[in-house]
């Protein structure tokens, strides 16, 4: 599982996508009138909760990358 290029990309797409999603969502729910209206009849609760789970792919897609290099308990550095 060490430097899987599969696992790589998959979590370089979470946090693409995490941002995407904090950033669409933080424009439209803090955004100015005009944003706010641009996003129409939109139901709050599905906006706040695609917000926030923007900053949770973020973190996924972060301890995805960070987490086999930092080994694993009991494995001596290589």
């Amino acid at each position: 599982m060490k430097n899987d290029p599969v696992l790589k990309t998959l979590a370089v797409l979470s946090i693409v996508f995490g941002l995407l999603s904090i950033f669409s969502g933080g424009r439209d729910l803090f955004g100015d009138a005009q944003a706010r209206v641009a996003v129409g009849n939109a139901v709050g609760f599905v906006l706040w909760f695609n917000f926030l789970a923007g900053f949770s792919y973020v973190v996924v897609g972060r301890c995805s990358v960070a987490w086999p290099s930092l080994g694993h308990p009991g494995q001596r550095p290589s």
